[in-house]
């Protein structure tokens, strides 16, 4: 009787970590379904962003850029450039932001640096142009690539 209790006992015992083990695999499975979902989730959240986040940043764009313009005229923003910005600081200018680049489009400004000698010894000639600061010249070294 001895042995068929502990043959019994035994049989009990394995059942109940063949039962603990099979809790524990249902938990795993689980687990790794919802982390499944959960990169699915992200997937579809990211494909959405992707799909309408640029026409969200441009419309607020647009906005602010019509917000800007209504603090000053067009005519006044081209007296501005007109004016006070050379061309060889037009790149620099519409570099600086989107608004400053569409406003510089807009006005059928050319994106092009004049690098000649003559013609940069004439802008300095005529005081239209003034000397470039220590921190322009590390900007420009760290924002182009030269060869």
């Amino acid at each position: 009787a001895g042995g068929a209790e502990s043959t019994s006992s035994a049989k009990r015992a394995k059942l109940r970590k063949k039962k603990k083990r099979d809790a524990l695999e249902r938990k795993k499975n689980d687990l790794f379904l919802r982390i499944e979902k959960a990169k699915e989730l992200v997937r579809e959240a990211e494909e959405y962003l992707a799909k309408h986040m640029p026409s969200v940043c441009d419309d607020l764009e647009d906005e602010n850029r019509d917000e800007l313009m209504d603090q000053l005229p067009a005519e006044l923003w081209e007296k501005i450039v007109d004016v006070y910005v050379q061309q060889n600081d037009l790149l620099a200018l519409a570099m600086t932001c989107r608004f400053f680049r569409d406003t510089t489009k807009d006005l059928g400004k050319k994106m092009e640096t004049h690098l000649e000698p003559s013609h940069l010894l004439e802008l300095r000639k005529s005081g239209k142009v003034v000397s470039q600061s220590l921190g322009w010249f590390q900007w420009v070294g760290d924002t182009f690539e030269f060869v």
